[in-house]
């Protein structure tokens, strides 16, 4: 049976390796870019979340608007020569909407309308001037009622199903990298079925390295402010896991590479043992690359405030590899 497979870190992770070991034996519809179309802030979760644990008219309007506007940003998504989100999946995404949704109508709530800039609020008295049409009538926005949270789910599977099968010619098992949340993984398994995910971690050096060296902004660049919120985001990781999650340290997938590829292959039922796209050469360079970036000040710091979250001493002795 086909397999929908996510691989996913908290940033930094190294994740992408594992996700270019699998991906010469899967389906990548959406090729190396990271999927959040469910865990962005405006994505999926966010539309159920509004829709039935904190469900308002507004609230529940206000997640469909924002999850139009995001749509709307993945069309200036440019990858490698091409667009990974085609005039399919923009139609898909429509189609889900109205599925969804039991009721739409004009209205512009009294909280709505305190965020209009002083040029909008011009802009819909031009228009009510030169089309009579009141601040209801210009279509500026849109109230949405959900439909039973049941069908909610039953839309979602079939939808993400539409779009995350679209071009599988070969009918190969499904390869998404960051697909889900990496602290609460587990949201994706009341959307889609047969699924397995990886979760990917690395010592926090290598992550905080790689912050520094690539100008995050996203990312704290300060080390007392890294090691802070490293403490902080890893409190909200999943402890319990399940026969559907595995953990992997990039360190550990990259040393120790023939045995965690056997480990990765069995947890998936996969056969990858040859003809696999994946340069072990690069990734080893990367492994302690952190000692050359970092100055020891820092590094100290990481291992003293983070020390029950390092990695590399598992392997001391060979990181020269």
């Amino acid at each position: 049976m086909k397999k929908i497979i996510i691989v996913c870190g908290s940033g930094y992770s190294g994740s992408s390796a594992v996700f270019d070991y699998l991906k010469s034996k899967c389906h990548t519809p959406f090729g190396n870019f990271e999927f959040g179309l469910i865990m962005e802030p405006y994505g999926i979760e966010n539309i159920y979340y509004n829709f039935y644990k904190n469900f308002t008219p507004n609230g529940s309007s206000e997640a469909i608007f924002q999850f139009k506007k995001y749509i709307q940003s993945l069309k200036n998504i440019y990858n490698k020569n091409k667009y990974p989100f085609d005039k399919h999946f923009f139609n898909e995404c429509q189609k889900y909407i109205k599925n969804i949704t039991s009721l739409t109508y004009d209205g512009i709530p009294y909280y709505k309308r305190l965020t209009f800039s002083k040029n909008q609020k011009l802009k819909i008295r031009i228009n009510n001037l030169i089309t009579k049409k009141n601040i209801m009538e210009q279509g500026i926005y849109q109230m949405y009622i959900p439909i039973d949270e049941e069908d909610f789910l039953k839309e979602t599977r079939k939808f993400l199903i539409k779009i995350l099968n679209r071009k599988n010619l070969k009918q190969k098992n499904i390869l998404i990298e960051q697909g889900t949340n990496f602290f609460k993984p587990d949201i994706l398994f009341k959307y889609l079925k047969n699924v397995k995910i990886i979760k990917v971690y690395r010592d926090p050096r290598s992550i905080y390295a790689d912050i520094k060296n690539n100008k995050s902004w996203a990312y704290p660049e300060k080390i007392d402010d890294f090691i802070k919120w490293y403490n902080q985001i890893l409190k909200f990781d999943i402890k319990k896991i399940n026969k559907y999650i595995l953990k992997v340290s990039f360190e550990e997938f990259i040393i120790n590479f023939q045995i965690n590829k056997k480990k990765i292959n069995k947890f998936l039922n996969l056969n990858n043992e040859k003809n696999y796209n994946f340069n072990l050469d690069y990734s080893k360079n990367n492994l302690f690359k952190a000692k050359q970036i970092l100055n020891s000040k820092d590094l100290n710091k990481i291992k003293v405030k983070l020390k029950k979250f390092l990695i590399w001493e598992k392997f001391d002795g060979i990181d020269s590899v």
